[in-house]
């Protein structure tokens, strides 16, 4: 159950976000609340029962990043605004489809490195993920040049390098400038599919008998 409290945190998380500060919870809950103005506290209670209700299924730390969005003022009074609940369903979807695109991508990925890796030798100590990323092609590794090649998604060689199976060298980065400089944004998207990204490489040393 979403409490008063957990609602004001995601409220005030993404007001830290949208403003690039710090922010500070109260120590006594009871306390402040009780000193915040009966319209404030009105309207943040009604947006809890609503996020424990009809809108449970509601991401609440995107939900209020969508206020911010719209309004760099966005206030307790605008919580259920509808222009919010229309950004974050827009969101919502888009973030859905983009989902399936990427897993659709990684199952690729990962259908070809188990292609790759069928006549190769399974190094002990490492899972197979890790062992195909040493395989190299003169200076550059194999993992580096598929996806050049298309043949490796982003998400996947990300997840390598966030892992820390893979270092880049200087050669490697110039071979991949769009993974460079957009690094971060793709660590955030990374976040809704590493699982997935987990499972499948669980599967391909199942597959390879590990």
């Amino acid at each position: 159950m979403i409490t008063d409290q957990d609602v004001y945190y995601a409220f005030r998380a993404a007001q830290a976000r949208a403003k690039d500060r710090g922010f500070r919870m109260p120590k006594d809950w009871d306390a402040f609340l009780a000193k915040m103005t009966p319209m404030n506290r009105e309207w943040l209670q009604r947006g809890t029962i609503a996020f424990n209700t009809r809108f449970s299924n509601i991401d609440i730390d995107r939900y209020m990043s969508c206020g911010f969005e719209i309004w760099k003022s966005f206030t307790y009074k605008n919580l259920l605004h509808e222009k919010v609940i229309q950004l974050y369903i827009h969101k919502d979807k888009t973030k859905k489809r983009q989902l399936e695109v990427s897993q659709r991508e990684i199952e690729t990925t990962f259908n070809t490195i188990e292609d790759f890796l069928r006549d190769k030798p399974v190094r002990p100590g490492y899972t197979q993920l890790q062992n195909f990323c040493k395989f190299r092609e003169g200076e550059v590794r194999i993992c580096i040049n598929m996806y050049v090649q298309g043949k490796v998604d982003v998400m996947t060689l990300a997840y390598c390098v966030n892992r820390g199976y893979i270092k880049l060298t200087d050669d490697e980065r110039a071979l991949s400038p769009y993974l460079v400089q957009r690094y971060r944004d793709i660590l955030d998207a990374l976040e809704d599919v590493k699982p997935f990204i987990a499972q499948k490489e669980n599967e391909l040393d199942e597959d390879h008998g590990r």
